[in-house]
């Protein structure tokens, strides 16, 4: 079951946020320094995981030692601080129910508890996922992200209007 964190909570959710991610433009590299390796999931469910990509994700955090990860709406914000009408979930990554029926509408991203990995989901249906080496090989053995996920969001994505975020994104994804 997921569940909306305390005031007090948002403290801690708002420090790992700083860990994992620089910006929350899913166009682009979001994240901080620190997480230097990711992938591209595509197509996502709008702006949601299809099961087996929030199982795979869950499988990775669950051999981290993460049960839970924090949920928070992205567009239209820099940042999760200062943002207090805005509420912030803590995911149980073994329910994939629970998750699927929070029909999210907008770019979210969902990210560690201890800030060791984010996934940024666009409204154009596809999720920027960044952590460490380990981790995204990890990624890579559970296939939450294939090559041919990678070669459909460049095909997509082709057009030359988005030459420069498609290269930058690609430069730290290599599927």
């Amino acid at each position: 079951m997921n569940s909306v964190i305390s005031k007090d909570a948002k403290l801690e959710a708002a420090r790992a946020w700083k860990l994992v991610f620089r910006s929350t433009d899913p166009f682009g590299w979001p994240f901080t320094s620190s997480l230097q390796f990711g992938r591209v999931i595509f197509p996502t469910d709008g702006c949601q995981l299809f099961r087996a990509q929030f199982e795979g994700l869950a499988q990775i955090a669950r051999m981290h030692g993460e049960t839970h990860c924090y949920l928070a709406v992205a567009e239209g914000h820099e940042s999760i601080e200062g943002n207090d009408n805005e509420q912030i979930l803590l995911v149980d990554l073994s329910d994939y129910e629970s998750y699927s029926k929070l029909h999210l509408t907008l770019e979210n991203a969902l990210y560690s508890t201890r800030g060791a990995w984010g996934l940024l989901i666009s409204h154009e249906m596809h999720g920027v996922l960044g952590g460490d080496e380990a981790f995204i090989s990890e990624a890579d053995e559970v296939q939450i992200s294939t090559e041919s996920d990678w070669l459909s969001f460049l095909s997509q994505w082709r057009d030359e209007r988005h030459k420069e975020w498609v290269s930058e994104l690609g430069s730290h994804v290599e599927n």
